[in-house]
């Protein structure tokens, strides 16, 4: 940012220099040109912008490049200690006479076009240049201390009272500069707004003028926003020193610093592009090239995805001030006195929302403890008029519109229900889609969880609360282009194309079975139980996983993400969207254990000595039906019931701690054995040939057999623990999992390791290599092997 800022400073300076010189050139003979009569001419058209310029692109482009870039900011060894505490102050200084020469050109600029808004003060005079030696001091002055200061800290002589002093200073400067931008913005648009520029300055209407006051007034804006967060880092480690002398602390607090000192050189430079400084009626080459530049770029389809993080982060600054939906009026002492607690809508479908702007409804709280989905169940001379606070709205084994109607139909005032995540089922809805509901005007809030102040609501007697649904931060979130990437459309289109080719090579393998039936058998001796009886013997663990993954697999990608979203779009009912949220990993699991099996074979009998001869290892080769078929059915059931919990409303954090222990462990055991595996795999295959492992001559298609093998149980392992890696995430970061961001990022986890999970599991089994010529065996009923013996050489052949 404060490369960029310097750079653009110097373009921004150099074309004001050539247009001013071409302006010269223009206005002066050319026989009357001279050195001196150019600085004659050039001395009284420099103005403030243009020393701006100079003092940007000089500190600027050097605090970005050398302080930030080169030295890391104490991240990296590549500057001395001296020169990296010769910045600490960020050239303040420097930063601050560059805002001085802002605030005269603008405030000059105002002046000019509305003279009855402009503030009459000394400090607004100052301000506007109107005095040089007080503009010069100033400048001077925190120039001065501010390099006094960096000379001392490179000298490493360093105090809590020059901190202080510098630091309040600053902040003073800041604060007084900030305030008198913000007066003068509004002041402006106060006045734009009621009058015309003809009617406030008695002549026609000057357009180029309008356009350089709206710009200036933005970037002013934007530049005291900027010098406030710059001001509140500066608090932050005034008021706050444990905190910000912690390696979090110190981040946030110096990033708020930083961002607020490269956000004002952005502003400032921003304020003086060049383009507007003459209006010509001819445009300059520059001109011409920027307006193209700038049309294309309207175009760019990558602008939408930009504004919806643009919206996220201004809904999310919006809603600082806007967290005081629920706030207790009449408390004056304990932990409910002042504070505010945030709560939005329950959804959008579900009584009044912020855009409804209804008055503030006060109710005194009720915490009730009986049936909330039965309306015969409740009391309506307990809860009329009340707010009802209510346990997780998942605990309560219905649906949300059904708990609303129960106690809407009683009377209540409004109903509560706390939550870690408040706001992101706010597209949820029981099919009705707010038919019900959303014209009621009851109250249906749900609020952020704090145990203090959750424990002071529902303990304190007669407690009276102001309710009003805030804003929902969650709804840019959700639409936004990231979580719409990364949590529904890769995985849609991932998961999708897993289902789609586990049936294309389903089909494959019927096809080529078929084919390999009617060679086998003779045309009369063909019959449908002998066919039965052929499929029988023939079929093995490839064959069940890719039929599960091109049930589950498709039906996860299309339903559950392309037309659902994953909680982003009103397109199925919570229950389908609940009943998907184990993003049913009981029906991977078992097409897991199938790869499993099919790569442990392949590797015994292509590697007898490097295979495992563990109990473990054993199972995940299927030499044990009954354990694999107690590995696969009970995780399946498992999945599938609590799925089904889920879909009927009713979630609690026993199902959710012991269904993602149990699939954490699964996983890891089998993926620490794939990732043992191929290792083994790898260390046998670099020593010795496939030849003189097995005794026999070298077998050029199981070589390409296991490499493709290796390498997708090798993915498979990494997806594996990926999904792992999220679910700790959530365990062991659960403040950070229940923010917008971190939802977005863990999920993103756990649904990428499952998409691809599907994807290198139907890679394994790519039919391309399904028989090898010689190696027909007929199979019938009479033979009876066991599974492991001729289905596992028949299993191995149709890889």
């Amino acid at each position: 940012m404060l490369s960029s800022a310097g750079i653009a400073a110097m373009v921004f300076g150099v074309v004001h220099y050539r247009r001013m010189h071409e302006k010269y050139m223009h206005d002066v003979p050319e026989s009357a040109q001279s050195l001196r009569r150019w600085f004659e001419y050039l001395q009284p058209r420099l103005g403030p912008q243009h020393l701006a310029l100079i003092v940007e692109s000089v500190s600027a482009t050097t605090l970005g490049v050398v302080a930030f870039a080169i030295g890391g900011f104490f991240s990296t060894p590549n500057l001395p200690a001296p020169a990296m505490l010769f910045f600490t102050t960020l050239m303040s200084g420097f930063g601050y006479v560059s805002t001085i020469m802002s605030s005269i050109v603008w405030s000059r600029q105002l002046h000019r076009a509305l003279p009855t808004s402009s503030a009459t003060s000394r400090v607004a005079s100052t301000l506007r240049g109107d005095y040089p030696w007080a503009t010069a001091l100033l400048c001077l002055i925190p120039l001065a201390i501010d390099t006094f200061m960096s000379v001392l800290y490179a000298a490493y002589f360093e105090t809590s009272l020059t901190d202080t002093l510098n630091s309040l200073m600053f902040a003073g400067l800041q604060i007084m500069v900030s305030g008198h931008l913000i007066f003068s913005v509004r002041a402006y648009y106060k006045e734009a707004r009621l009058v015309t520029f003809a009617a406030a300055n008695d002549r026609p209407v000057d357009s180029a003028l309008q356009g350089v006051l709206r710009r200036l007034s933005r970037c002013a804006l934007g530049l005291s926003v900027s010098m406030l967060i710059y001001v509140a880092g500066l608090v932050v480690m005034a008021t706050s020193p444990a905190f910000f002398y912690s390696p979090t602390g110190w981040t946030l607090t110096w990033s708020c610093v930083v961002m607020g000192r490269a956000l004002d050189s952005i502003f400032r430079v921003l304020m003086f592009m060049p383009r507007l400084i003459w209006q010509s009626g001819m445009p300059t080459k520059l001109q011409l090239i920027s307006n193209k530049i700038l049309s294309r770029m309207k175009k760019h389809p990558m602008r939408r995805g930009v504004w919806e993080w643009v919206l996220v982060l201004g809904t999310c600054i919006r809603s600082i001030g806007a967290w005081a939906s629920i706030t207790f009026p009449n408390e004056a002492a304990g932990p409910l006195a002042g504070a505010s607690v945030y709560s939005p809508a329950l959804t959008q479908y579900i009584g009044p929302q912020p855009e409804d702007q209804i008055d503030p409804v006060f109710a005194v709280l009720l915490a009730y403890q009986g049936s909330i989905c039965d309306a015969d169940g409740i009391s309506a001379d307990i809860v009329r008029d009340k707010a009802v606070i209510v346990g997780p709205i998942f605990e309560t084994a219905c649906s949300q519109e059904q708990t609303y109607l129960a106690f809407q139909s009683k009377g209540a005032a409004a109903i509560l229900s706390w939550s870690y995540t408040p706001g992101n089922n706010a597209y949820s809805h029981d099919g009705s889609r707010g038919a019900r509901t959303r014209s009621l005007k009851m109250l249906s809030l749900e609020f952020a969880y704090t145990e203090s102040v959750y424990n002071a609501m529902v303990t304190t007697t007669n407690l009276t609360v102001a309710l009003f649904p805030d804003p929902n931060v969650w709804v840019p979130a959700l639409t936004s282009a990231p979580y719409q990437i990364f949590l529904r459309w890769l995985p849609a289109c991932m998961l999708s194309f897993a289902g789609l080719a586990a049936t294309v090579f389903a089909t494959m393998h019927y096809q080529r079975m078929l084919m390999k039936y009617k060679s086998d058998v003779p045309e009369n001796l063909q019959t449908l139980s002998r066919w039965v009886q052929y499929v029988q013997a023939h079929f093995g663990p490839q064959h069940l996983a890719l039929i599960v993954e091109s049930l589950s697999a498709t039906t996860l990608g299309v339903v559950a993400f392309g037309i659902g979203g994953f909680f982003s779009t009103p397109n199925l009912p919570l229950s389908a969207v609940l009943f998907f949220i184990t993003l049913l990993s009981g029906f991977g699991f078992v097409s897991t254990i199938m790869s499993s099996i099919v790569w442990s074979r392949q590797l015994h009998r292509a590697l007898p000595g490097a295979a495992s001869s563990s109990r473990l290892t054993s199972i995940l080769r299927g030499d044990h039906r009954w354990a694999t078929a107690v590995l696969c059915v009970i995780p399946l059931v498992i999945d599938t019931f609590t799925s089904v919990l889920y879909a009927a409303y009713f979630e609690t954090s026993l199902t959710d701690t012991l269904n993602s222990c149990i699939f954490a462990s699964l996983q890891i055991m089998v993926s620490g054995h794939l990732i043992v595996s191929v290792r083994a795999y790898y260390r046998e295959a670099r020593w010795v040939t496939l030849a003189a492992a097995t005794d026999r001559p070298k077998d050029q298609a199981l070589q390409a057999v296991l490499l493709r093998l290796s390498r997708c149980a090798l993915g498979l392992s990494i997806s594996m623990l990926s999904y792992v890696a999220g679910l700790v995430g959530i365990a062991v970061f659960p403040e950070f999992f229940y923010s917008p961001t971190g939802w977005t990022l863990i999920w993103s986890c756990i649904v990428m390791g499952r998409s691809l999970d599907s994807v290198f599991r139907v890679l394994m089994f790519m039919p391309r290599l399904t028989w090898h010529t010689g190696s027909h065996v007929r199979s019938t009923k009479s033979d009876g092997k066991p599974w492991g013996t001729t289905r596992d050489a028949k299993a191995s052949e149709t890889v």
